[in-house]
């Protein structure tokens, strides 16, 4: 929210931008003030369950953060934040929120679809992950394997969509915007995205995960957006 390409994104003032600062310092501090548990000796199970926890954590964390900051916009910059944070979203999470289901008029068939293939994803991730430790060429092969797994994921998930349905979903996502990936720390668990940083936001439509629309080239901004990086 404070970095410079998203200043410019919501077009937020000089003092928008100072207490947004502080209030993200402020949620970071309070994050890194819980007591972080000795990872290496807990057992398979004990850590799946510590990230489960910490994932629901840190989602209330941050829906406590933009309760404090959208008060802060006017009504356009709330709307592209809004925008932006589907962007910023899983297909999965998207699919799943209310909000959105509500928007696209999905069926009970529908729901009752995403809610299966994302168990079945979640079945074959926990089958994988435990490769992932057994040495650098399993380690690679469970990897690849994964990440092929989620592509066929997100491909099923949008599958489940009418085209009228897509066409809603890259509406209510708005303009794409590029963002920087998050910082990864290398652990014999796998790769874990390092807290407080950015995820580069979803493809839109059919688009395969790390495909640029139309023409235009990586990392090149489409219509005028912001750059990637800055």
């Amino acid at each position: 929210l404070a970095s410079p390409q998203m200043v410019e994104e919501l077009k937020l003032t000089d003092d928008q931008a100072a207490k947004i600062r502080e209030l993200i310092q402020s949620s970071r501090e309070e994050m890194q003030s819980v007591e972080r548990p000795n990872l290496q000796e807990m057992t398979r199970e004990q850590l799946q369950e510590w990230r489960a926890k910490r994932e629901a954590e840190a989602k209330k964390q941050t829906a406590a953060l933009e309760a404090k900051v959208l008060p802060l916009l006017n009504d356009e910059q709330k709307a592209r934040f809004n925008q932006i944070a589907l962007q910023m979203k899983g297909t999965p999470e998207v699919l799943t929120d209310s909000k959105v289901t509500s928007e696209l008029k999905l069926t009970a068939q529908q729901k009752s679809d995403i809610a299966k293939l994302i168990k079945e994803n979640q079945e074959t991730q926990q089958a994988v992950r435990p490769q992932v430790g057994a040495g650098p060429e399993a380690r690679q092969q469970a990897m690849q394997q994964l990440r092929e797994s989620r592509e066929n994921f997100e491909a099923s998930l949008l599958g489940v969509l009418t085209d009228e349905q897509k066409a809603k979903l890259d509406e209510l996502k708005g303009a794409p915007i590029q963002m920087m990936r998050r910082p990864v720390m290398r652990g014999q668990g796998g790769d874990v995205p390092a807290q407080g940083g950015l995820r580069r936001a979803a493809p839109r439509g059919n688009a395969q995960p790390g495909t640029p629309r139309g023409n235009a080239q990586p990392g090149t901004p489409r219509g005028g957006g912001a750059r990637t990086g800055r």
